[in-house]
């Protein structure tokens, strides 16, 4: 299975990783986030997600969906 991170840039159609976190590609990232299933990821790889495009540490949760729909709206303008 491909990293988390490399799929989120993937969807989202993006060159570099580092765009992840490029306020110019926020409508591309939320896209990508909402076309994955988070039930394919661990909780952890949704922990790194965040933690990267974010820059800063999630809220704790405990399952994967609970962290991908907290990152989608931080992503928000």
């Amino acid at each position: 299975m491909n990293h988390l991170l490399d799929v989120i840039a993937d969807n989202a159609n993006l060159i570099y990783l580092s765009d992840l976190h490029d306020d110019n590609y926020r409508s591309s990232v939320v896209s990508a986030l909402q076309s994955i299933s988070p039930e394919n990821y661990q909780l952890q790889d949704w922990q790194e997600a965040y933690t990267y495009i974010t820059k800063t540490s999630p809220a704790p949760f405990c399952q994967p969906t609970q962290l991908r729909d907290a990152l989608i709206p931080s992503l928000a303008p």
